[in-house]
């Protein structure tokens, strides 16, 4: 079954949040991703800021606090409240520019609620950059001028789906930084910075803006405090109901949550909940654990972001990438090894992370929530061999992963980003299983047998297997089914209490399959002679179908091989 928060995994994350405090500094610490959660952190990126406090700041007029509360935990106008211009489960896709337009880009508008266009950049001056200094347009405003978008905003339109303009501004470097502060720090540049983004998405036609500043110097934290209720002031004179957001870095100690996502700020905020481990990372493992014991997860982030601000203002990013180091060793929580003579780190997007692991076979670590796979790689012709490990999140992570915004009331789910998935349906039909819209309950069903194109010879009617098995497969699950998600291979046909092939190797869905027979993973040492492994399939929702049986003939007894994968890239 796709995995649930289990209580014992909750009960880790409150033990990593309570009871080692070096933890939480530790994940502030992390360097964290470049443009919104693209995984590779920004040059000069460096330790976010300190998780103090910001100073209060003036309640604005008409403002009114509850007994004990600081002057910037809820500046709340008195009256109604207003009413957020979001969906009431909000799934919110970011659309970078480099995917606008592209073959593999899959818009589910049957499940988004908001398509955010990423990115174009606030300058210093308080102006959207049009063009470069060097005088070329920047690929982001060319993406956000494009025909490509205007498409996207009729089709997004005719059903009820918000498109909205990301303005990025990032203060990972010295330079990014002090032009961030120089920004900020200006209420005339900060005006005009509002009036240009409320200029262009009621110019586009567009439903609103996401703000993408990452981190927000400690200096100006107050700043963009006053900058989001500008904004917001702005944008509700122009046109009311049009969506506010912003984004948070998982070290969300530079922003005043409280006070942006106030009834006179922010619709609500992204939690990017990726980069935990960026390329430096010195142990392998998820980009966006639930739990682990050296980079902090998604279950602390949640906890201190809940502490500031309302679960239905808050939206949980997750990352549809992975990401794959150089390692010592196929198990988890390897070390790292030098990626200048062993190949540096490298994110790798959901559909090519799903293509290595049909290769190599799909593990699944619970504690962090997440699929990997391991593989040799060679990363030039005379450099040395070592293990490769990719993380990424799957169908069963994401599902993990998206049941925290059911338990904890969270306002949706953000996508860093759409066209990763390389038009795969399952992470999309996960979704729908996470929040219950879709059940399914029947086991998908499929064949097996060796692929004919392989078959050289035949022995007493059994085609020949010399050291290598290829198998064709194919599965089904109805029409009503969630899809078939997995199959697994087993040298033994003993199943578990559930029915799953105790031993073996799962491997995402695929029509052709090669086994090598010394790989121990199978479970069984291939006598020569007649010889059989078990298959069966799992579909998204987490049944598996009844092992069928696969007869070959072994040409010489196979013992598994202690290193049974072959030499490959990213």
């Amino acid at each position: 079954m796709g995995r649930a928060v289990t209580p014992r995994l909750l009960a880790l994350g409150l033990a990593l949040v309570l009871g080692v405090a070096a933890l939480a500094a530790l994940a502030g610490a992390t360097l964290l991703g470049g443009p919104a959660g693209t995984g590779s952190p920004l040059p000069g990126s460096s330790q976010l800021p300190g998780g103090s406090t910001p100073p209060g700041a003036s309640l604005p007029p008409g403002a009114s606090l509850p007994p004990g509360a600081s002057p910037t935990a809820v500046p709340t106008p008195s009256g109604p409240p207003r009413v957020r211009a979001l969906a009431e489960r909000e799934v919110f896709g970011f659309l970078p520019y480099w995917k606008l337009g592209q073959p593999d880009t899959r818009l589910d508008l049957d499940r988004l609620t908001t398509i955010a266009i990423f990115g174009v950049e606030a300058g210093r001056d308080g102006r959207l950059v049009r063009q470069s200094t060097d005088g070329r347009v920047p690929s982001g405003w060319r993406a956000w001028t494009s025909p490509e978008t205007g498409a996207i905003l009729h089709d997004a339109h005719a059903r009820d789906i918000r498109v909205v303009l990301t303005v990025q501004r990032f203060a990972w470097s010295d330079v990014q930084r002090r032009r961030t502060i120089a920004l900020l720090s200006d209420p005339v540049r900060r005006a005009t910075l509002a009036d240009d983004i409320v200029s262009e998405v009621t110019g586009r036609g567009a439903d609103g803006v996401n703000l993408d500043f990452e981190p927000v110097p400690a200096p100006v934290s107050d700043a963009f405090v006053a900058f989001v209720r500008e904004l917001r002031a702005a944008l509700d004179a122009a046109k009311p109901g049009l969506q506010l957001t912003f984004d948070t870095t998982t070290g969300i100690g530079g922003y005043d949550l409280a006070a942006l996502t106030a009834d006179d700020a922010a619709d609500a905020v992204l939690v990017m909940g990726y980069d935990y481990r960026v390329a430096g990372a010195t142990v392998a493992g998820s980009v966006d654990p639930l739990a682990s014991f050296a980079y902090g997860g998604l279950l602390e982030t949640l906890d201190a972001t809940l502490s500031q601000a309302a679960p239905d203002r808050v939206i949980l990013g997750l990352p549809w990438y992975g990401r794959a180091w150089s390692t010592d060793s196929d198990q988890p929580g390897a070390a790292v090894v030098d990626p200048r003579t062993y190949g540096q780190s490298v994110t790798v997007e959901y559909a090519d992370a799903v293509t290595q692991a049909r290769l190599y076979g799909r593990q699944y670590d619970v504690l962090e929530a997440s699929a990997w796979t391991a593989y040799r790689k060679k990363d030039c012709g005379t450099c040395p061999e070592t293990w490769r490990q990719l993380w990424y999140d799957d169908v069963d992570s994401v599902r993990t992963k998206a049941g925290l915004i059911v338990e904890h009331g969270l306002r949706g789910l953000g996508i860093w980003a759409l066209g990763q998935d390389g038009r795969l349906p399952d992470l999309w039909t996960t979704l729908r299983l996470a929040f219950g819209d879709l059940t399914d309950a029947a086991a998908p069903e499929g064949q097996a047998g060796v692929d004919p194109a392989t078959v050289i010879e035949r022995h007493g009617g059994l085609p020949v297997a010399d050291g290598t098995l290829q198998l064709r497969l194919s599965a089904a699950d109805g029409q009503a089914g969630s899809g078939v998600a997995f199959v697994r291979v087993s040298g033994a046909p003993d199943v578990d209490a559930a029915g799953t092939l105790l031993t073996g190797v799962t491997f995402p869905s695929t029509a052709i399959l090669a086994l090598g027979l010394d790989d121990p993973r199978l479970g069984s040492g291939f006598e020569a002679g007649r010889e059989s492994v078990s298959v069966q399939w799992r579909d998204v929702a987490g049944n598996w179908s009844v092992p069928l049986g696969v007869e070959f003939w072994s040409a010489a007894a196979v013992s598994p091989s202690p290193s049974p994968l072959p030499s490959a890239g990213d």
